[in-house]
Parts: structure tokens; C-alpha cells; sequence
């Protein structure tokens, strides 16, 4: 009977060695997943709170009006209205590309070969506003070939980061006679 009495011990106690086990790698699991997903989550939460290009999609336009979008004959230079829409605040500059068979980016603000339209000002449009440069020093006078661009920039943890071009202006007129 003794003998019965102690080979139910061990398995007894092997039983419990096993459960002990069992919920020791439970825990294990728990912690590690608990441990990754909070860095997963502060590092998407990161992600998303900062400006991104996919945000500023249909927010940055030229305009084609042709009395500001439009190329001077007389002094060769190029008027183009820029539309920024209610997310201002995330960009920090735009870049406006003139292209044709050569091509050349204006930055603004603080670029060079461009002013504001009539004296204007040269800064960015305030939200849901435009403001129309004048860009000199043209990449070619070929008017009805060249192709306009624009670009926002934005800055992505202390980088620019130029978004993708928007929808291009193909057709450009000359501009009415003042």
C-alpha cells in the first residue's frame, strides 16, 4: 500500500510541475506581447501625429485662371496663382516647377527669381487662400510646352520631405495685355 500511496505522489507532483509550467509560459507570452505592443502603438501613434503627404492630398493647387496663371510675352516671365487649402499649418514651403523640355524648381519661400505678383507678398498663402508669383529666369520661353507643378513640403521629424506632385497645369496662356 505504501508503494501505491508514493507513486501517486509523483504523479501528483508531476502533474502540478506541469500546470506550474504551463502558466509560467503564459505569463512569459503575456509580458513580451504587453512589452511590444506598447512600443508598437507610441511608435504608430508617432506615425500618424506628424504631418504626412497623403494628408495634403487636393490641398496644395495652381490655380488656372488665366489672368494670374499665365505667361508674360512682353517681360518673359511666368505668373502662377497658388491655392493652399485649411492645412496650412502642416506645410512649411512649396516648390513650383516650370517644365518643358528643361525644367526648373522655384522654392518658395526663399528662393530666388520670383516675386509677389503687383508688389505682393512673397510668403505662402494663408489657409484656404492663394497668392499668385511671378517667376523669372524661365527654363525656356516655349510657353504652350511647358508644364507646371506643385510640390508641398512639409517637415518630417526634422527633414524636409517634398509629397508628391498634384495635378499639373498643361495649358498655359499668355497673359492679357495690362
Amino acid at each position: 500500500m505504501n508503494y501505491v500511496l508514493q507513486k501517486n505522489k509523483k504523479k501528483s507532483k508531476s502533474a502540478q510541475s506541469q500546470i506550474v509550467e504551463t502558466l509560467l509560459l503564459v505569463l512569459i507570452v503575456i509580458a513580451v506581447v504587453t512589452i511590444v505592443s506598447t512600443f508598437a502603438i507610441n511608435f504608430v501613434k508617432k506615425q500618424l501625429d506628424k504631418g504626412n503627404c497623403f494628408d495634403l492630398n487636393g490641398q496644395v493647387e495652381i490655380k488656372n485662371n488665366p489672368e494670374y496663371t499665365c505667361y508674360d510675352e512682353d517681360t518673359d516671365e511666368m505668373r502662377v496663382q497658388v491655392w493652399i487649402g485649411e492645412k496650412r499649418d502642416v506645410i512649411d514651403a512649396i516648390k513650383i516647377e516650370v517644365g518643358g523640355a528643361d525644367s526648373k524648381i522655384y522654392n518658395i519661400p526663399g528662393g530666388s527669381d520670383y516675386v509677389g505678383f503687383g508688389g505682393g507678398s512673397t510668403d505662402l498663402p494663408a489657409a484656404n487662400t492663394e497668392r499668385t508669383y511671378v517667376l523669372s529666369n524661365l527654363p525656356s520661353t516655349d510657353h504652350e510646352n511647358m508644364e507646371l507643378r506643385v510640390y508641398a513640403v512639409i517637415d518630417n521629424d526634422g527633414e524636409e520631405e517634398i509629397c508628391d506632385n498634384f495635378e499639373p497645369v498643361n495649358y498655359i496662356t499668355v497673359c492679357p495685355s495690362t
